[in-house]
């Protein structure tokens, strides 16, 4: 028999509920309750939410191998995943999954540190990078660019099922839902490989119970490089878990720069002109309703923090809740 922590109020499941079409089954190890994995089955999705707040929200043990962050002199401890897929979308964009210590928790739109052990010729790396899968998953994925002579991003290219990163044992960043001011509209507003922080927030349940609407703009220089359209627009309206709350409540616009496209030019002229809001029949950004997320270049940030501060939104800093966030996304290597 699996423990099941009578602090959130959980029974063992009855026979019924293994053949109900919408049970949830997932596995999480809650070393707050008992140091044995425990598996949980329910079909409300309270209590879901409840058990994906206590699982991905709780503090993880760091280990005793412990990395040296190669951007500071800080000690950055990590754990050995191994790589379960690898997917290479364009020449310059891919994507690859790992295992997850039962361990690592994080927050939707938070980072760690991931890298590449030492090998022969090469030392050890560790970058900056965010999770692009949901907190709930077994698994971790990560989205990059390659840079041909980059350091660790010529190395990562070449990674294949079974071969070995290093991962950070913490999470962090305060790219969340959590450092938002209540509101109705959460936009997403991401450049490039900048969406991979807003991946996570669109499978996380709590961003469709927090906002009635979830806004996603992603900006690229060409149509080949939107290579999560197809999942935002389809795939993810099918999850089991958040399916229908994204079909009733996510709005998707991709927009190009460089080629003809059904929506082309900067996401800051779109804000501009009030492009996006025409697509949905949305009102214009406003800081009493509307909640936003910015993550990308330099240039990106520096352009949409003007345009959202001189509509009244507040940035947030030090922890503080505000009514905007932002994280630049980091340079690849």
């Amino acid at each position: 028999m699996f423990p099941f922590p009578n602090q959130l109020g959980w029974s063992p499941p009855s026979q019924n509920l293994w053949e109900n079409a919408r049970t949830f089954r997932i596995l999480f190890t809650l070393e707050q309750f008992s140091p044995y994995p425990a598996l949980f089955l329910c079909n409300s999705p309270d209590l879901i939410l409840q058990l994906l707040r206590r699982c991905g929200r709780a503090g993880a043990r760091t280990t005793h191998d412990e990395r040296r962050d190669s951007r500071s002199t800080r000690v950055a401890a990590t754990t050995e995943e191994r790589v379960l897929e690898v997917k290479h979308f364009t020449e310059r964009l891919f994507t690859f999954r790992t295992t997850r210590s039962q361990a690592f928790r994080f927050q939707a739109g938070q980072f760690t540190m991931l890298g590449l052990p030492e090998s022969e010729g090469h030392p050890k790396l560790l970058r900056a990078y965010s999770m692009a899968s949901a907190v709930f998953d077994e698994h971790l994925d990560f989205f990059s660019i390659i840079v041909d002579d980059g350091p660790l991003t010529s190395r990562l290219r070449h990674l294949k099922p079974g071969d070995e990163v290093l991962v950070g044992t913490r999470a962090t960043g305060t790219l969340t839902i959590g450092q938002l001011l209540p509101g109705d509209n959460l936009w997403l507003l991401s450049t490039g490989t900048g969406l991979a922080p807003f991946l996570s927030i669109i499978q996380d349940p709590e961003t469709y119970e927090r906002f009635s609407r979830v806004i996603v703009a992603h900006g690229t220089r060409h149509t080949r490089d939107l290579v999560y359209s197809d999942y935002i627009e389809r795939e993810l309206k099918e999850h089991e878990l958040v399916g229908d709350a994204a079909r009733e409540q996510l709005l998707y616009f991709p927009t190009v720069t460089r080629e003809s496209f059904r929506h082309q030019g900067r996401i800051s002229t779109h804000l501009e002109e009030g492009t996006i809001e025409r697509e949905f029949g949305l009102e214009p950004l406003d800081p009493s309703r509307d909640r936003v997320m910015l993550c990308g270049s330099v240039a990106m940030l520096n352009g949409l923090t003007s345009i959202l501060e001189s509509r009244g939104f507040e940035h947030g800093s030090a922890g503080e809740p505000a009514t905007f966030l932002t994280e630049r996304a980091f340079a690849p290597s």
